[in-house]
């Protein structure tokens, strides 16, 4: 009985995920564009601030009286990068020290990263972003 319970709510949450994935992948191609020139992560800057400095760092508005911890948002980046067709997840490492963000690893290319950047600033509880990706 206990078995059959969890199976049933693993369908349950699978369905739940679909269902959330399929509605975030509906958002118009343009929205996302704004956001990217928004947050300045546009390819051409993250292409720019790679061969300056060798990594894009980006600030966040902070909400205030908002404590999120450190370990959910780690996890809502990654379940991100999971759902994410484009990104390989397993090659992007994700460390949170207090809502500072830092990504490193390798990506196929700088709209990726600017990807990866954007989906992790779409995090609540995300301050202060720093990306460390390098290109394949």
């Amino acid at each position: 009985m206990k078995s059959l319970f969890i199976f049933m709510l693993g369908i349950a949450l699978g369905g739940y995920g679909m269902y959330t994935y399929k509605q975030n992948e509906s958002k118009p191609k343009e929205m996302f564009n704004e956001q990217l020139k928004n947050l300045h992560i546009t390819p051409e800057e993250v292409r720019a601030d790679l061969i300056k400095t060798g990594e894009v760092v980006r600030e966040k508005a902070s909400n205030a009286g908002v404590g999120i911890s450190d370990a959910r948002i780690l996890a809502v980046i990654k379940a991100k990068y999971i759902l994410d067709h484009d990104l390989a997840s397993s090659d992007i490492q994700v460390e949170v020290d207090h809502g500072d963000v830092t990504l490193s690893g390798h990506v196929a290319s700088s709209i990726l990263i600017s990807k990866a950047i954007s989906l992790a600033l779409d995090t609540d509880g995300v301050r202060h972003m720093k990306a460390q990706l390098l290109l394949k």
